[in-house]
């Protein structure tokens, strides 16, 4: 796995400015993380527990020390070691090095059967992910 820096530790504040004073804009991130993070109706490939999996590690990278893990994280998931290991790789270069990405950084899952559809949904769920912890650490930060 690429050694990128992470968080050196976890901001568990809560936020000194809560979202939901822009009502709107608390409405449409809540509205997108629902779209993105719960649907059942997504593709096979990335299911509800990988995308819980993706998001608990982009929190944890961030020093987002607010996330809770969904109950998805902890389900049996029908994933190799190896498997999980890639989606670890991927996400964690999408979140802490976009700029990084080549189309290396996508053939160990392509050999492994993700299509561009799945590739996509990686990229979008730890990008997702990403927006809601930079924002958890940032507001919590202030206070």
């Amino acid at each position: 796995m690429p050694e990128f820096a992470t968080a050196p530790h976890a901001i568990t504040a809560p936020p000194a400015i809560d979202l939901a004073t822009r009502p709107a804009t608390h409405a449409a991130l809540d509205a997108w993380k629902a779209y993105v993070l719960d649907r059942d109706d997504m593709p096979p490939m990335l299911t509800r527990a990988d995308r819980a999996l993706i998001a608990s590690w982009v929190a944890e990278w961030l020093g987002d020390g607010t996330a809770t893990l969904a109950d998805d994280t902890w389900t049996a998931t029908y994933r190799s070691l190896s498997d999980i290991e890639l989606l670890q790789t991927l996400s964690k270069t999408v979140t802490l090095a976009p700029w990084q990405l080549t189309d290396a950084s996508y053939a160990a899952l392509r050999a492994r059967g993700f299509d561009d559809a799945a590739l996509f949904d990686v990229c979008v769920v730890a990008s997702t992910a990403g927006v809601v912890s930079r924002m958890a650490v940032a507001l919590g930060a202030i206070g």
